[in-house]
Order: C-alpha cells, then sequence, then structure tokens
C-alpha cells in the first residue's frame, strides 16, 4: 500500500505532520522528494488566476448544472 505523508526533519529524525494508520514495528519504504510543497489551499486559491468575472461565472454555471460530483445523476 502507498501513502504520501508530509514530513519536517529536526534533530536527526522525520517527524510525521499527521497521523498514519501503521502497525508499530512495521517496517516501510520512503522516498524523500526535498521539492517545496505547496498548501491545497493555497493551490485552489489561484484557480481563477487570470480568469475574467465572466468566465469564472460561466464555468461556475456548468460545475452547478452539473449537480454534485460522482452521483451519477445529473441535476434536474
Amino acid at each position: 500500500m502507498k501513502q504520501s505523508v508530509d514530513a519536517v526533519y529536526e534533530n536527526g529524525c522525520l517527524k510525521l505532520l499527521e497521523p498514519v494508520d501503521l502497525q508499530e514495528g512495521r517496517r516501510v519504504r520512503m522516498e524523500i522528494d526535498t521539492g517545496d510543497v505547496e498548501d491545497p489551499l493555497e493551490v485552489l486559491a489561484r484557480v481563477y488566476d487570470g480568469l475574467s468575472e465572466r468566465e469564472i461565472e460561466e464555468i461556475e454555471a456548468v460545475v452547478l448544472k452539473r449537480g454534485p460530483l460522482f452521483s451519477g445523476k445529473e441535476s434536474p
């Protein structure tokens, strides 16, 4: 099973920033990516960057017409 978690390196140890569901003593393999990790909320805040008010309204109208995501049904 693969899962991604963020960690901070402090005093020679990696400190997880969120809990993980692992059995005590479980051996794991890690791949360390030291690239900038972006906050997902900051990424979402930039979704409409560069778009006009009209373009934003058109996008939101399409999304609202579709209804809930993954429901398999379209809204009336």
